[in-house]
C-alpha cells in the first residue's frame, strides 16, 4: 500500500495554529520533505542493520536539523526547544530510530552545553554542532541502572590543573556514532557532581585525538529501535584538562543541576519522537480503512461503526498529546523551567502522558489490521515495538509520576496554613 500521509489533514492545523510562525512552518515542511523521500523508505533496512546509517547522519548535518534549537549568536537557526521538538516530531514519523540523533546531539549533549558551559566553551562547541563537524552524546545512566546522584560511581579526580576520570557508562544513545560526550561523574572529596566534556577517542572531531572514552559494547536483540545504537562506554584513566570541565566547575556544584535542567528541556523531545510515529501508525490505519474491501468488496472498513468509532478516539487522543507538546514546549521556551514547579511539573506529566498516549494509539492502530498488522507486512507493527523505549528513558514514565508529585507539592505548601 503507498502511504498517502492522511493523518496531516488532522493534525497539520493544530500544528499551524500553535506555531504562528510562518519560518517555523516552513521548517516543518522542508524537514518533512526531506525525512519522508530520504529516511522512511530506509527505515526498514536500517533497523536489520541495526544501524541507522552514516547517509542518514550526513542529511541531517548537511540540511541543519542539528542547528535549530541553538541560538543564532553561535551559527544556529534560535527557534528554541519548539523548534527541535518539530524536527523530532517529523523525524519520528519517518523513524523512531533516526529521530534519536536530532534528541541526542542538539536536545541532550548541545542544551548541556548552553546550560552549564562557559561563554569560551559555548562558542568552541555550538558552530560545530550546527555546522555538523561535532556530533555529541550525554553519559549520565550508570551500570545500576540509574541517573541518581547516589547511583553515580563514574570518579573524577583532580590532578594537574584537570582531573582523572574512571568508571563506566550504560544506555548511552549513539555513543559509538559521537565525537564527544558529556559525562557526569562524582568529584573525590567533594558532594558534588561534575560534568565533563569527554572525546571519543575512535572519533575525535576538534578534541583530543587519544585519552577519551572507550565504547566498549552495544546492546543487541531489543524489541525495537533497532537501528539506534544503545552503547555501554568507559573511561580508563583519562585525563580532562580544565578547558573541558563544564563550566569550570571545580568542586561540582553545578553539575548535577545542569543535569536536571537537560532532562527537563529534553522530555519534550521523548513526547514528540513517540506522538510522531504514533501519528503515523494511525495515518496507516485511516488509509487502510478507507482502500480496505471487506466481504464481497461491496463494503470498506472504513463503513463499520465500530471501525469509524475507533478511529475518531484515536484521532482525538493523538491531537490531544499534540496540542499539549506544543503548548507545555512554547511555556518552556518562554520560560525557566529550573526556577519553576509548575514547569517541572508540565515537563513530567507530558513526558509520562504523551508517551503513553502513542504506545496506546499504536497498538489500537496494529490490532485494527488484524493479524497482517503484528506480521511485519505492514510498518504499525514495527511502529508498536519501537514504542515501547519513550515511555521508559528520560526517566522512566512512573518515575515522572513522582517527580511530578513532587514538584506539585513543593509549589502547593506556599498555601498551607
Amino acid at each position: 500500500m503507498q502511504e498517502k500521509h492522511v493523518a496531516d489533514d488532522f493534525i497539520d492545523p493544530l500544528v499551524k495554529d500553535a506555531i504562528d510562525n510562518s519560518d517555523l512552518w516552513d521548517l516543518v515542511l522542508g524537514v518533512r520533505d526531506i525525512v519522508r523521500e530520504q529516511i522512511l523508505p530506509r527505515a526498514v533496512e536500517m533497523a536489520r542493520q541495526e544501524h541507522v546509517s552514516d547517509d542518514v547522519d550526513s542529511l541531517m548535518r548537511e540540511n541543519g536539523f542539528f542547528g535549530v534549537s541553538i541560538p543564532s549568536e553561535y551559527g544556529g537557526l534560535g527557534h528554541g526547544l519548539l523548534g527541535d521538538v518539530l524536527v523530532v516530531f517529523e523525524t519520528g514519523y519517518a523513524d523512531l530510530s533516526a529521530s534519536l540523533l536530532p534528541v541526542v546531539n542538539p536536545g541532550l549533549f548541545a542544551r548541556a552545553v548552553q546550560i552549564g558551559g562557559t561563554e569560551e566553551q559555548k562558542k568552541f562547541v555550538l558552530p560545530r554542532v550546527v555546522s555538523g563537524e561535532l556530533f555529541g552524546c550525554y553519559g549520565l545512566t550508570e551500570p545500576g541502572g540509574s541517573s541518581f546522584r547516589e547511583s553515580i560511581e563514574t570518579k573524577a579526580v583532580r590532578k594537574d590543573g584537570g582531573y582523572i576520570l574512571n568508571g563506566q557508562k550504560v544506555f548511552i544513545t549513539e555513543a559509538d556514532r559521537a565525537n564527544v560526550c558529556v559525562v557526569f561523574a562524582c568529584i573525590e572529596g567533594s558532594k558534588g557532581v561534575g560534568a565533563f566534556l569527554v572525546p571519543n577517542r575512535d572519533r575525535p572531531s576538534g578534541y583530543r585525538k587519544d585519552n577519551g572514552y572507550h565504547v566498549v559494547g552495544k546492546e543487541k536483540g531489543k524489541p525495537g529501535i533497532h537501528a539506534s545504537a544503545t552503547c555501554a562506554i568507559s573511561m580508563d584513566d583519562v585525563e580532562v584538562p580544565e578547558r573541558d570541565v563544564l563550566g569550570l566547575d571545580y568542586d561540582g556544584r553545578q553539575g548535577l543541576g545542569t543535569a536536571v535542567k537537560t532532562l527537563g528541556w529534553s522530555r519534550p523531545l521523548i513526547a514528540a519522537q513517540a506522538l510522531g510515529a504514533a501519528k503515523r501508525s494511525l495515518a496507516y490505519t485511516m488509509q487502510y480503512a478507507a482502500e480496505t474491501p471487506r466481504g464481497d468488496g461491496s463494503i470498506r472498513l472504513l463503513e463499520k461503526e465500530l471501525y469509524r468509532a475507533r478511529l475518531g478516539e484515536l484521532t482525538g487522543r493523538l491531537s490531544q498529546g499534540v496540542a499539549y507538546l506544543l503548548n507545555v514546549t512554547r511555556s518552556i521556551d518562554r520560560g525557566d523551567i529550573a526556577a519553576s514547579d509548575p514547569l517541572k511539573v508540565q515537563s513530567s506529566m507530558l513526558k509520562a502522558l504523551a508517551t503513553d498516549a502513542a504506545v496506546e494509539i499504536a497498538r489500537q492502530s496494529m490490532g485494527m489490521l488484524g493479524g497482517s498488522g503484528y506480521t511485519g507486512e505492514h510498518p504499525v507493527g514495527r511502529i508498536w515495538t519501537d514504542l515501547g523505549v519513550p515511555p521508559i528513558y528520560e526517566g522512566h514514565n512512573d518515575l515522572q509520576l513522582g517527580h511530578a508529585g513532587r514538584f506539585l507539592s513543593q509549589h502547593l505548601k506556599k498555601y498551607t496554613s
